[in-house]
């Protein structure tokens, strides 16, 4: 608190107008006279201002490059996640791919002129078939077997070979049973051709056939089963011939039904038949 005798003066002048020296000396004087202790000196209080805080330029920096750094790896992983999905779609593309590759594709439209044509496969799986086979001999390979047949064709006897299991067969007739196969063996023997029976089983399995082929082929293991083969007509044959060779021109069924036997008492035409179908249904 300031003391009651100090005198405060306060003058109200033009800045522009000059004082005199006089009235400086004077007033510098009134105010020493009045002043108790001139030689104190009053301490004034310093008022200390602090400057807010400030972040430093490092800190600022270091924010500035972690937002760089988070755009850059969501980015990355963007990328990454497409670049996956891309991959799983091949993958996925190419097994659908692999799992229709094989099957008939049907064009949904057909050039002018042309018939779409469209097969459905057929698997057939007929009964085995048991008949009573008169065997003249059994062979390593084929051309020993072939060999043998000419010796037989040479006596006027006519027979087939017959490949199973890697052994070949000469077979020279067979019967529906077995009564009927011993005769056979029994006239060939009287010409000097010497044969025993043993039983045979044909068709065993199943085959898969398309069109006019799988027809035929139920066809002739109809006459198979009765042993009726010898009962077809040439007229019959040969419209069988011609459905075969529009449908397949190397069907194994086409050279027995070409090459038939016409007097066929050791039914070779059966032997001949039975041989192709199996064959088809390896």
């Amino acid at each position: 608190m300031m003391e009651s005798n100090k005198k405060i003066t306060i003058s109200f002048r033009n800045e522009n107008k000059k004082v005199p020296e006089n009235e400086i000396i004077q007033a510098k004087e009134e105010t020493a006279a009045s002043d108790p202790h001139p030689n104190k000196i009053e301490e004034i209080p310093v008022l200390e201002i602090r400057k807010p805080h400030q972040s430093p330029i490092k800190k600022k920096k270091y924010e500035k490059s972690s937002v760089k750094y988070l755009v850059i790896a969501a980015s990355s992983a963007l990328l990454l996640s497409l670049g996956l999905g891309f991959l799983l779609l091949r993958m996925f593309v190419g097994l659908t791919d692999e799992t229709t590759a094989g099957k008939e594709m049907i064009p949904t439209t057909v050039p002018a002129g042309e018939e779409a044509v469209s097969e459905q496969e057929s698997v057939v799986n007929p009964n085995t078939v048991e008949a009573y086979f008169v065997q003249a001999g059994v062979f390593t390979t084929e051309e020993k077997a072939l060999q043998w047949k000419s010796k037989l064709t040479a006596l006027s006897v006519s027979s087939m070979v017959w490949e199973r299991d890697h052994q070949f067969y000469l077979f020279a007739g067979s019967a529906q049973t077995e009564s009927e196969a011993s005769q056979i063996a029994a006239e060939l023997s009287a010409r000097n051709v010497e044969t025993y029976v043993k039983p045979w089983a044909v068709l065993k399995g199943e085959g898969s056939f398309s069109g006019e082929e799988a027809e035929t082929f139920e066809f002739m293991i109809d006459h198979l089963e009765n042993f009726s083969i010898d009962q077809l007509s040439d007229t019959d044959r040969q419209g069988l011939v011609n459905t075969l060779k529009e449908q397949d021109q190397d069907s194994l069924l086409i050279s027995p039904l070409q090459e038939w036997e016409k007097a066929d008492a050791y039914h070779l035409n059966w032997l001949k038949v039975a041989y192709s179908l199996e064959k088809m249904m390896e």
